[in-house]
C-alpha cells in the first residue's frame, strides 16, 4: 500500500509549497496598474491658445473652467455645443464623462484675470459669461512611494539574503560555514 502512494506521487508527500515570490510580482504588477490607470484619470485635455479661448467665450460655449494650482487652465465645453465640427478634437475621456476638454497655461493669474474680466464684460448674457474655479490639489502617491519604495526594497534584501543564509549546512548558503571542512 505505501509503493501505490508512491507511484501516485513521485515526489514523496510534499505538497506544493506557496511561493512568496507571486505576492511580490502581484504587488509589482497592482503599481504599475495603478499608475497606469490613475494617469487615465488624470486631466488629459487637448492643449490650445488664448484666441482660442476668447472665441470659446464669446460664443458661450465654456461651460467651466478650472485653475489648478495657478498653472493649468482646464475648460470644459457644454454637451450640446459639443457637436460642432470646431470641437472634433475635444478630448472625449472615456473613464471620466465629466474631464475636462481642453487646457492651457494662462500664465500670470491676476494678468489672466484681468483678460477674462474684460471678456465677461462683452458679453450680454450673464449665464454665457465664464467664472473661474481656482482649485489647489496635492499629489500625494509620488512622495508616498518615494518613501515607501527604498524601505520595501531593503526590507525585501534584508528576507532575500536571511534566507540565503539560512539554509543549513546541506542548503545554499550553508557553504559560508564550511570553510573548515576543506
Amino acid at each position: 500500500m505505501s509503493q501505490q502512494n508512491n507511484t501516485n506521487n513521485p515526489k514523496g508527500d510534499k505538497e506544493p509549497r506557496f511561493n512568496v515570490y507571486w505576492i511580490y510580482g502581484l504587488l509589482i504588477v497592482a503599481i504599475i496598474a495603478l499608475q497606469f490607470f490613475s494617469s487615465q484619470m488624470q486631466e488629459s485635455a487637448q492643449d490650445f491658445t488664448w484666441e482660442r479661448f476668447e472665441t470659446m467665450v464669446r460664443d458661450g460655449d465654456i461651460k467651466d473652467l478650472r485653475i489648478i494650482n495657478e498653472k493649468q487652465a482646464f475648460v470644459t465645453i457644454k454637451g450640446n455645443k459639443l457637436d460642432k465640427d470646431e470641437y472634433k478634437d475635444a478630448n472625449r475621456n472615456k473613464f471620466r464623462t465629466d474631464a475636462s476638454h481642453y487646457q492651457f497655461n494662462p500664465g500670470p493669474i491676476e494678468v489672466f484675470a484681468k483678460k477674462l474680466d474684460d471678456l465677461n464684460a462683452e458679453i450680454d448674457d450673464p449665464l454665457d459669461r465664464v467664472q473661474p474655479i481656482y482649485e489647489e490639489r496635492t499629489d500625494w502617491l509620488g512622495p508616498l512611494l518615494g518613501w515607501l519604495l527604498p524601505i520595501g526594497l531593503i526590507i525585501f534584501l534584508w528576507l532575500f539574503i536571511m534566507r540565503r543564509m539560512s539554509g543549513g549546512a546541506g542548503g545554499p548558503g550553508g557553504q559560508i560555514f564550511n570553510i573548515g571542512k576543506s
